[in-house]
């Protein structure tokens, strides 16, 4: 975001970051008003939850370099999300959203970047809604565990591996359908051969077959 930015201006930008790290399960709103904030992922995964009376929506799963928090800058975030830390050494730095608007404002470079984020948020919402509409809820399964597997996976033999940092429920959140669902689903491929897992670790075997 703040790669091409003069030096001046990044000096005078660095006194209005906070970092802070964030523990896994550990939560963080998004304040309000000319307190509300705007995040950056600096290492580690993010998960952005939306809640409601009755349900848990997971929104999308964050990672290094990505932002989250009142990303239309006005001071009215929505009260009912919130970011999550899924992994060990997630690290966050904020601003407050009033001194990133002014930030955007200064320096076009950074708010062409901002909007190049955002448009790749609105194209992986698109791409999840389609999904939905297209597709029953084991190949959106698995176009969620192939595209997981792009982000961490390590290619051992024929095999690729990755940390299991989700819960069923998540995943279900993420491919809109039921924690059980996912859970059959699971077993059915691990019964099957197709993966291996537990709460560490997910395990594809046979690679080319997840191409």
């Amino acid at each position: 975001m703040f790669r091409n930015i003069e030096e001046k201006k990044l000096q005078e930008i660095v006194p209005l970051v906070k970092i802070r790290q964030l523990y896994p399960g550990e939560s963080v709103n998004y304040g309000n008003g000319q307190f509300s904030k705007v995040y950056f992922v600096i290492t580690g995964k993010v998960k952005v939850t939306e809640l409601d009376v009755e349900n848990e929506l997971v929104k999308d799963i964050l990672n290094e370099g990505e932002i989250f928090g009142d990303l239309q800058l006005e001071g009215q975030p929505k009260n009912f999300e919130f970011g999550q830390a899924l992994t060990e050494n997630t690290i966050i730095c904020s601003l407050n959203a009033s001194d990133f608007m002014t930030i955007l404002e200064n320096c076009p470079q950074v708010a062409i970047t901002y909007a190049k984020n955002i448009g790749s948020k609105l194209k992986r919402l698109e791409d999840r809604y389609t999904d939905l509409m297209l597709h029953d809820v084991r190949s959106r399964l698995v176009r969620f565990i192939k595209d997981w597997a792009k982000v961490d996976g390590s290619a051992i033999d024929d095999k690729i591996i990755f940390q299991n940092y989700l819960t069923h429920n998540d995943i279900a959140g993420i491919i809109s359908t039921s924690r059980q669902t996912v859970s059959i689903l699971f077993k059915e491929m691990k019964d099957s051969g197709l993966l291996f897992y537990n709460r560490k670790l997910i395990q594809l075997n046979n690679s080319e077959r997840w191409n």
